[in-house]
């Protein structure tokens, strides 16, 4: 199969993928606030990350389609023996690995967590700057972020040097460049003209 084409099918079962991880995050964000405990939920999606994390033989045990379901869902017993997750938690998790889903719990926590963020109407603002923010810049960025979004904003802040000065904001579709790279881009192609 030619790179272009293996490349597009790739693409199309990423965004299958991202499709059906958001349907099953809905899916649970719904259930949990049925039954009162969505916050409740969220934290067993993180404890289940982190045990996902430190354990990276258990992702590839629950999604091996070579081992039976029944192994497979033996493989959740102790973390929901330990963690005492949820009822809706841990039926859900078990939904998972038995129809062979759980290749997308982390595009299905990561739907979920910006779900949770909507309802309580907060929205994460990804901002990549040139070096680390001072608290106090930290502190007026997300003031004014939340005064234009009008919402409670949470920062995730990368520090990319190759921006050489200057962020760029991302929240949700939108997104703000205030780089200096980007600056002596535009620069350079009003030059070529």
């Amino acid at each position: 199969m030619p790179e272009d084409v293996h490349s597009q099918a790739e693409d199309r079962h990423a965004v299958q993928d991202s499709t059906l991880a958001k349907r099953y995050a809905k899916a649970l964000a719904e259930l949990a606030v049925e039954a009162g405990n969505l916050d409740a939920v969220g934290e067993d999606l993180k404890r289940f990350q982190e045990v996902v994390a430190a354990t990276p033989h258990l992702l590839e045990l629950l999604t091996d389609p070579a081992v039976a379901e029944g192994e497979r869902l033996a493989a959740l017993v102790p973390f929901i023996a330990h963690a005492k997750p949820a009822r809706v938690t841990a039926n859900f998790l078990n939904l998972l690995v038995a129809r062979r889903r759980m290749v997308l719990i982390e595009g299905i926590i990561a739907a979920f967590n910006r779900d949770v963020e909507v309802r309580h109407g907060r929205v994460t603002a990804f901002v990549t700057t040139a070096k680390p923010l001072t608290q106090a810049h930290s502190a007026k960025l997300q003031s004014t972020l939340a005064e234009l979004t009008r919402k409670e904003v949470l920062l995730e802040v990368v520090v990319a040097p190759e921006l050489l000065g200057g962020l760029v904001i991302r929240i949700g579709s939108m997104m703000m460049d205030y780089s200096i790279r980007s600056r002596l881009n535009r620069l350079k192609a009003f030059m070529r003209e």
